[in-house]
């Protein structure tokens, strides 16, 4: 027999109230304070029978057809409506587990215990959290502080994955960028670690791949008033820009593009050159709003064009115009009371809701943003919180994880509907199962790289077979050797997600990672020939360089290299100026007549790359012919 005691709050007067619980046919006693703690399903219960003493739980079937792993439908006092058991109770159902002899559910649970636990002991992931929250928080009054902590706690952070976090931060907190370029060329001076110089690769990279194209190219008009940049080097890069095909390019994340506007070579142009540079808005109104400045306003309100229908221009303040771009914003700029909101000033967003300006939806996700409590509390007063993705989205973005976890436990968790095939657009309102059925939020926490709120959304049921792909893409390379490392525990399966249709084993070379590749291949038996974009394995490894990557490969006991697939090789180690390599592949045979995928022989590809003493090699080889299926050297 299950059994447990709850010791009141000793301030409390109220006797504890022993009830019954029942499910199924097993029945086991508690106070009623702890078992409303237990589940909403029983809180609710009680909050409309408070004098009952007795509840009971019938469980007939373990109903989920979609994701029958992660989640428990309880039909419970009405028929046909499924009430939802969420992972923050995990008392009850370990409860239903136990006596229902539920053998996944007791080890989803265990799973879910294992990785949050997993994550919180591995220093190295919790030191890249911290150093994400003082990006965020960075300022002018802790500026000096946090240069200390840099250069002294986080000097062991890899400069790679510091930089892409660092790039990752600026485009999604605007109004961070120039603390965080300053702080870049604060440590750069210091220490003398070319570390500006290879922001700024990653910058340049994100602008010809057409990724936060507006961010980056504010960041250059920055770094060109700090002398970093010179207007050779961007005549450089717009030259590349302009010379380069359009699309199917990956960004330094490895994501495709994902700017929904391709920007042309005219458009960048103009952003780099034509815009301001201190990202200062001219409009009065803004300056006002932006520094809480009641006086200001109050004195602008006895003008005759005051109105609550007013807005603040805002076409030439890039930060805020990187931020908007997530927003659905009028044409004629920002509403007064919406940028209070953001801004968190207080004494002016007062101001307006006494002159009939209006909290709207949108008032309440700009309050999100920029993390001001106190108008979020205001906007839920006036019935103006509509809970949506949007809003857990921001909260991520902007690390607000108090917030989020406000919004969290507001959601209705008794009245679940199912989503089935599409989720809601992201200004509906979303309910506590479609967030955590959908993996989109736990992607923007690891994009982010925002732990606290990963853990939060891991521990509350979210679906964790995403974390090792999304890791990959995102450069959190700790992150995903973690969860290659949770191999089989529980029933978890951390190759079960694809970004799109690419192998593992491509984005795992794409990144380079020779530790990650040499798991798949050996503990996963992922398939080491297993094509991508008509390119194996080892093409791809070839392709962009990577020896290492290629040799492992090559040496594999299941490699499978085709004669196709060898000329592939052959060509590629032309081309990049890999002799050794080429001798290598050479130990395969390969027919020295054939034609590769370019559609030329060994000895069209030796004399097109300037291989001079090979292609005199080749040539006195009286196996090889200087006209091959109308291909003539």
């Amino acid at each position: 027999m299950f059994s447990t005691s709850f010791n009141s709050d000793s301030k409390s007067q109220r006797k504890a109230i022993t009830i019954a619980i029942t499910i199924n046919d097993y029945t086991f006693e508690t106070s009623k304070d702890f078992a409303m703690f237990l589940s909403p399903v029983i809180k609710q219960y009680f909050k409309k029978n408070k004098n009952s003493s007795c509840f009971h739980m019938q469980i007939p079937d373990l109903i989920n057809p979609f994701f029958r792993d992660d989640y428990v439908y309880i039909s419970l006092l009405f028929r046909n409506k499924p009430i939802f058991i969420n992972f923050r109770n995990k008392g009850v159902l370990s409860i239903i587990a136990k006596e229902l002899k539920i053998e996944e559910l007791n080890n989803k649970i265990q799973l879910f215990d294992d990785i949050n636990d997993t994550i919180i002991n591995n220093e190295t992931i919790i030191l890249y959290s911290e150093f994400s929250k003082l990006l965020v928080s960075l300022n002018d009054t802790n500026f000096e502080e946090s240069l200390i902590e840099v250069k002294d706690r986080f000097s062991q952070i890899d400069q790679q994955f510091m930089l892409n976090m660092t790039l990752t931060i600026s485009e999604t907190i605007p109004q961070q960028i120039e603390i965080i370029i300053r702080l870049l060329i604060t440590i750069d001076q210091q220490k003398q670690s070319n570390i500006i110089q290879n922001f700024v690769s990653l910058v340049f990279e994100d602008i010809l791949n057409y990724v936060h194209v507006k961010p980056a190219c504010f960041i250059i008009r920055l770094l060109k008033k700090e002398n970093i940049l010179s207007d050779d080097q961007i005549s450089e890069l717009l030259y590349k820009l302009e010379h380069q095909k359009y699309g199917g390019n990956k960004s330094n994340s490895g994501e495709s593009i994902i700017d929904t506007v391709i920007f042309r070579t005219d458009d960048v142009k103009f952003l780099i050159t034509h815009h301001d540079t201190t990202g200062d808005n001219p409009d009065y109104y803004f300056q006002i709003l932006k520094h809480d400045d009641l006086d200001s306003l109050i004195a602008c309100s006895t003008k005759l064009d005051f109105s609550s229908h007013m807005y603040a221009q805002s076409c030439d303040y890039d930060r805020y115009m990187i931020f908007s771009r997530n927003h659905y914003i009028r044409k004629e700029g920002f509403s007064f009371i919406d940028i209070c909101a953001y801004f968190g000033s207080t004494k002016c967003f007062d101001f307006l809701l006494i002159n009939n300006y209006e909290i709207t939806q949108q008032t309440a996700n700009f309050a999100i943003a920029g993390g001001s409590s106190e108008i979020i509390r205001k906007a839920d007063q006036e019935n103006m919180l509509k809970i949506s993705k949007i809003m857990f989205s921001y909260a991520i973005y902007f690390h607000r994880y108090e917030t989020f976890e406000w919004l969290l436990e507001k959601l209705d968790c008794y009245n679940v509907v199912d989503y089935p095939n599409n989720f809601p657009y992201p200004n509906d309102t979303i309910d506590f199962f479609t967030l955590m059925k959908n993996n989109s939020c736990l992607i923007e926490t690891i994009k982010c790289y925002n732990i606290d709120t990963m853990l939060c959304l891991l521990s509350n049921g979210a679906p964790c077979e995403c974390l090792f792909i999304y890791s990959m893409i995102y450069d959190n390379f700790y992150l995903s050797k973690l969860a290659l490392s949770m191999k089989h525990r529980h029933g978890y399966r951390p190759l079960s997600c694809y970004f799109g249709s690419e192998p593992p084993i491509h984005i795992a070379i794409f990144k380079n990672q020779i530790d990650i590749v040499e798991s798949l291949i050996n503990e996963y038996i992922v398939n080491i020939n297993d094509e991508w974009n008509n390119l194996s394995p080892i093409e791809s490894a070839m392709q962009l360089g990577h020896k290492k990557l290629v040799e492992i490969l090559y040496s594999h006991k299941n490699i499978n290299i085709s004669p196709t697939i060898l000329d592939s090789l052959l060509y590629l180690s032309l081309k990049g100026n890999q002799i050794d390599l080429y001798r290598m592949f050479q130990q395969k045979k390969p027919k020295l007549n054939s034609v590769n995928k370019n559609h030329q022989s060994i000895l069209q590809t030796a004399i097109k790359f300037n291989h001079i003493e090979l292609s005199w090699e080749l040539l006195k080889n009286p196996k090889v012919r200087c006209f091959i299926e109308d291909n003539m050297v």
